[in-house]
């Protein structure tokens, strides 16, 4: 599996049930849930070649 079909699993609480939600790491930057998960993100790279960076999680 190549690394932009590998993904983050954000898990959070909603009306007490957990809800999941995967999203590709090529999909990741600027994204933000449609559905009921109530999350964004925002990637900033810390280095020229984008091999380091912080994840930017936003739960509504």
């Amino acid at each position: 599996m190549s690394p932009q079909q590998k993904g983050v699993e954000f898990t959070c609480s909603q009306n007490g049930k957990p809800v999941v939600q995967t999203v590709a790491f090529n999909k990741i930057n600027q994204f933000s849930s449609a559905g009921d998960a109530p999350v964004s993100t925002k990637i900033h790279y810390l280095d020229a070649k984008r091999q380091l960076a912080i994840l930017e999680v936003t739960y509504r």
